[in-house]
């Protein structure tokens, strides 16, 4: 089953530019909050095998799917770096395992908890041309 992701470029005034993940969470329906990891840097500039920080951060609603423009709480605005669909390949507590089809970010990731909020993004293959998104 395909769920829906957005990556948001996030510029703010009292911090530094950084990404927003945000997908669509497995089984929960259309309406449910996105569950979002706050990250330093583009996944697609990610070598194969290699992680960076993800920030668990409040969950967004699911507007923020095509949404760009500013933001009133937390100051600064977005705009959509990249979208399309993820398929699951295994989700629990600890860790979220995916394939990405989009237009810039496609490929497996992998979402590892070490800690309360803190997660790792790791980078688990790569393909040089996007694959056609299952149907």
């Amino acid at each position: 089953m395909c769920y829906a992701f957005v990556i948001h470029l996030h510029q703010s005034p009292t911090a530094e530019p950084h990404y927003d993940l945000m997908l669509q969470p497995p089984h929960a329906g259309e309406d449910a909050a996105l569950a979002t990891w706050r990250l330093a840097c583009r996944p697609e500039h990610m070598a194969l095998g290699t992680s960076q920080p993800a920030e668990r951060i409040a969950d967004h609603p699911p507007h923020f799917l095509t949404y760009e423009g500013p933001l009133s709480r937390a100051g600064g605005d977005v705009r959509i770096h990249d979208c399309g669909t993820y398929t699951l390949d295994e989700c629990r507590e600890q860790r979220w395992r995916m394939t990405l089809h989009g237009r810039q970010v496609h490929g497996g990731f992998e979402l590892r908890r070490v800690a309360a909020r803190q997660w790792r993004l790791v980078r688990l293959d790569d393909t040089l041309t996007p694959p056609d998104p299952p149907e």
